[in-house]
């Protein structure tokens, strides 16, 4: 009997099952990861709590945001695991798309950060998932940032009128000081994407935020859009495409991307989500030659 353990890790949580050979048995949800500190040891951490209840794993697939290098960062996890087993490490953006969409298709994971991946026979493209700093538009990040930034900016007399500020001032406490409680909090990344479901909450009634979401579903489909074009995909073509993460749990936001990439591919598919990481065995049967091949780390 071969034991399982797939792991999708993202700076929000950590989804873990375990199966036995083809049977799920356990499911866990912990996390977050940090993608500003070393994953091997996070990884590591979180094999060791899961095998206590199942013992040794023969086989490990971990997909999870900050891996910028999937070879080294499989290669640190299997020195430290202490006994040898079949193990995988992907970016979350190639995990994703395998998860929801297969091998081909067009993945767009919106949580805190963003990313977009597409693949098809003519190889592969990412687009965007370069972190809050320079990138991630349309993210959780990316609207609670612009949903403060409007309510400062009502409260300073230099925007519109907002619902924002009221929002703000209930979480943070006196305008003048806010910045202050969200710039001193150890995961103030996770505290401005938080303000997220505030603003698309509120777009149904104000229109600052309606316009922000608007402009979220913008970003979010030009990279769509762009990822599709970069892997050569034709507009008359049905290919897949998953929009995933909590950020698309908004019906509005989710349509309105939909829209959008529709324009320009009218015959693509929007999928709906797996309920289980089993498709992410797959990545251990690619080819060398395959377009995916060279994204996977193994050890």
């Amino acid at each position: 009997m071969s034991k399982v353990l797939l792991i999708d890790a993202g700076q929000s949580g950590i989804k873990c099952e375990i199966w036995f050979d083809d049977e799920l048995k356990e499911k866990h949800r912990l996390g977050p990861v940090f993608t500003n500190h070393p994953l091997a040891p996070q990884f590591l951490s979180v094999i060791s709590q899961l095998a206590g209840s199942s013992g040794a794993f023969d086989e490990i697939v971990i997909s999870s945001s900050g891996v910028t290098n999937p070879h080294e960062v499989a290669a640190a996890t299997a020195t430290g695991l202490g006994y040898k087993a079949s193990l995988k490490i992907v970016h979350d953006s190639v995990g994703s798309l395998v998860v929801h969409c297969g091998l081909q298709g067009v993945v767009c994971a919106a949580g805190t950060g963003i990313v977009t991946f597409s693949a098809s026979d003519s190889g592969t493209a990412r687009v965007d998932g370069w972190g809050h700093s320079m990138g991630d538009g349309g993210s959780g990040f990316w609207i609670g940032k612009a949903g403060l930034e409007a309510a400062m900016k009502f409260f300073d007399g230099r925007g519109p009128k907002t619902s924002l500020l009221a929002e703000l001032e209930a979480r943070f406490g006196e305008p003048s000081a806010a910045y202050v409680a969200v710039q001193s909090d150890p995961a103030w990344v996770s505290v401005v994407a938080s303000f997220a479901e505030v603003v698309l909450s509120e777009s149904k009634s104000d229109e600052v935020s309606r316009k922000i979401l608007l402009a979220a579903a913008a970003e979010m489909a030009t990279s769509v859009i762009t990822a599709a074009k970069r892997t050569s995909t034709p507009p008359t073509s049905g290919f897949k495409v998953a929009l995933v993460g909590q950020v698309f749990s908004n019906e509005t936001l989710r349509e309105e991307v939909k829209s959008r990439v529709r324009e320009h591919f009218p015959e693509c598919e929007f999928v709906g989500l797996a309920d289980s990481l089993l498709a992410l065995r797959e990545l251990n049967n690619l080819e060398e030659g395959h377009p995916l091949f060279s994204f996977v780390g193994s050890a």
